[in-house]
């Protein structure tokens, strides 16, 4: 029992590295739901226009506009996580009420010339949201102290013990969002040619904090043979930063109103910083050990993939109602994420984390294809959406990948100053978890998590 307790002092290791593949594939994504109207549509409108939330994936949308116009969009988002682990189930829920979308549109017409309108934009909109929150509790016969991510297992006299059940329970919070300042420039070539470009400067913020605890049941609490009667391990790390990205886009008008659009991304280089800490605690019959705490703080770059989005849409009318159908196909190469921690660092160790991290992602993850297909109706001025998408594997090895699904709905009221927007979109998603890996991977704990997520999002427009 001794030994254990005096080697406590160096399990922890001393490098608090958390920049990993999974931060990587984080980071990457984005969507288009900033504003009513897009959400009502599932996100579907890069062959369309006239809306802000749309310039930050195609800016030739941005064209489409023949007056000026200013918008402000809020939300709401709810999730239910469900947790399957050791055969034990259970719930949780996270709310928050977020700011979406803010933006202002200058509109020029020309009364010669083939460019027939000149449009600007500036505005913030959110593509990116990172809420979740994971409780659960269970009887597990593996324990945390089995991980050599966590403890050098050189360094502690700690034996598995096979035949005795830990209670263990674990919270995971996690919040965040990418907001992304848009500055656009677009036209409107012979009512035949859209075409915009719009540099993005997004502003990141995550934050995750983890707690998990172990416990010997009641029968076995006072055997002075087990190393540990408590144990406590909590971990949090945010980082924030900002990037910088462009983007063109253009929409062919062709005849019987069908539009062809195509969008391409550059990748954002973002500069992050990140602060983080561990500590750990341990009871036992014993012996008493005080918290054990590191701490860190890093500066590095990452840099995302290119995303090329192509879309194909059609307007149509018949009798008093109008509206448009539009699909978007979005491609992604995951793979060329990369991080570069020797910006700001000429530790060995950090360029060996670099390489490490760098060739996971270039193994692990691929390129993949993303879908969206939404549609408007429209009755006099009132409007009513539906849209959906599916998002494909990032990952090399898509065995038991299960792809989110997203569906939504919307209302909208257009009238000749101002307009009123109400959206509602559905996520599912399966996937599972491991809050440690043990050097048995048969005693690594495998979490099945099903997530339901539910945002509202309202907006309101003026034009002038």
């Amino acid at each position: 029992m001794k030994k254990y307790i005096l080697a406590l002092s160096f399990i922890i290791p001393m490098a608090l590295f958390s920049q990993t593949l999974e931060d990587a594939l984080r980071y990457a994504n984005s969507d288009n739901y900033a504003t009513a109207r897009s959400m009502g549509v599932g996100g579907s409108f890069g062959a369309m226009g006239a809306d802000f939330s749309a310039i930050s994936h195609n800016p030739a949308t941005l064209g489409n506009f023949w007056r000026s116009e200013f918008n402000i969009s809020v939300g709401l988002s709810n999730g239910n996580t469900s947790t399957n682990w050791s055969e034990l189930q259970s719930n949780s829920l996270d709310s928050k009420f977020v700011f979406d979308n803010i933006g202002f549109i200058t509109s020029s017409k020309r009364k010669s010339g083939n460019w027939v309108s000149t449009n600007f934009a500036i505005g913030l909109n959110k593509i990116a949201e990172f809420n979740n929150r994971i409780d659960l509790d269970a009887v597990s016969n593996g324990s945390l102290m089995e991980s050599p991510d966590l403890f050098d297992q050189s360094t502690i006299d700690y034996e598995p013990f096979y035949n005795f059940p830990i209670n263990q329970s674990m919270t995971v919070s996690e919040s965040g969002s990418i907001n992304e300042m848009v500055f656009a420039l677009g036209g409107n070539y012979k009512k035949r040619l859209l075409f915009g470009v719009s540099f993005g400067i997004p502003f990141l913020n995550y934050s995750t904090d983890r707690q998990i605890t172990e416990s010997l049941p009641d029968s076995l609490y006072d055997d002075p043979d087990f190393y540990f009667t408590d144990l406590t391990y909590e971990e949090s790390y945010s980082t924030t930063g900002v990037g910088f990205n462009m983007k063109i886009g253009a929409i062919i008008i062709m005849p019987y109103n069908f539009r062809l659009g195509l969008s391409m991304h550059t990748p954002t280089g973002y500069r992050l910083k990140e602060d983080a800490s561990k500590d750990f605690i341990a009871e036992s019959n014993n012996y008493y050990i005080d918290t054990i705490a590191q701490s860190s703080y890093f500066d590095f770059k990452l840099r995302n993939p290119w995303k090329f989005v192509g879309s194909v849409g059609k307007i149509f009318k018949s009798g008093k109602i109008a509206g448009f159908i539009n699909a978007d196909v979005e491609y992604l190469n995951y793979s060329s994420s990369q991080y570069n921690f020797r910006k700001y660092s000429s530790d060995p160790i950090d360029l060996e984390n670099e390489k490490v991290v760098n060739r996971q992602i270039r193994k692990q993850l691929k390129s993949t294809l993303n879908f969206r297909l939404g549609s408007e109706l429209g009755y006099g001025k009132l409007r009513v959406r539906l849209g959906g998408g599916l998002n494909g594997s990032p990952f090399s090895d898509s065995e038991g990948f299960s792809p989110d699904v997203n569906y939504s709905f919307g209302l909208g009221y257009r009238g000749d100053n101002y307009y009123f927007d109400l959206a509602y979109l559905g996520t599912d998603r399966s996937y599972t978890y491991s809050p440690y890996v043990s050097e048995n991977p048969e005693r690594t704990p495998e979490i099945a998590i099903d997530k339901h997520t539910n945002r509202f999002v309202a907006t309101i427009g003026f034009k002038f």
